[in-house]
This record gives structure tokens, C-alpha cells and sequence, in this order.
């Protein structure tokens, strides 16, 4: 029963991480590219720094949709383990579910 409350994680924690949320959890924290400093820096001439704003401005929408679909995805996998749980819990008889209880209160979260 045990092995089957880590498998179900581990199933989980892979497809998250195939979705795309390993870069996301590694990388969420990297400075983000400044219009400011790249146009000093750089000396863009007007329509060079028209095409930044752009390109920053797209890549701006498109890190808040990730971040919403990397919320999303931790709540389905927190439901998926929600639910895993409460299914192995029906199974036990009152002093296995004691048990569950301390085993999975030991899992890191």
C-alpha cells in the first residue's frame, strides 16, 4: 500500500516535470532583461528599441500564462495526491488508517 502512495507521487512528480514545471521551479528566480539598461547599454536607435519593448512585452504575457498554468499544475497534482489518499484510506481497516496517517504525515510536502 505504501508502495503504491509513492508510486502514484513519483507518476505524478514525472509528468509535472515532463510538463515543464523542472525549468520553471529552477528557473523562476533568474533576473529578467530590463528595457532600461538593454537600451542604454546596447545605444538602440528609436526603432531598435521599439522592436525591444515588443519583444520584452510578449515575453512578459508569455512568463504570466506559464505561471498560470504552473499553478494549475500544482493544484492537479495536489488534488491527484488528495485523492490517492482519501482512495487508499477507504481500503483500511480503523488502525491501518492510524498508521497511514503517521506515514504520510513523515512525507515531505
Amino acid at each position: 500500500m505504501l508502495a503504491l502512495v509513492f508510486l502514484s507521487g513519483a507518476a505524478t512528480g514525472a509528468l509535472g516535470m515532463r510538463a515543464g514545471l523542472h525549468s520553471a521551479l529552477h528557473h523562476s528566480n533568474q533576473p529578467t532583461l530590463s528595457y532600461e539598461v538593454l537600451n542604454k547599454e546596447l545605444n538602440l536607435d528609436a526603432q531598435q528599441a521599439s522592436q525591444l519593448r515588443s519583444i520584452l512585452d510578449d515575453m512578459g504575457k508569455y512568463n504570466e500564462d506559464l505561471q498560470t498554468e504552473l499553478e494549475n499544475v500544482r493544484t492537479q497534482i495536489d488534488d491527484v495526491r488528495a485523492t490517492g489518499k482519501d482512495r487508499i484510506f477507504q481500503i483500511l481497516k480503523p488502525e491501518q488508517r492510524v498508521q497511514f496517517e503517521k506515514i504520510c504525515n513523515q512525507l515531505p510536502r
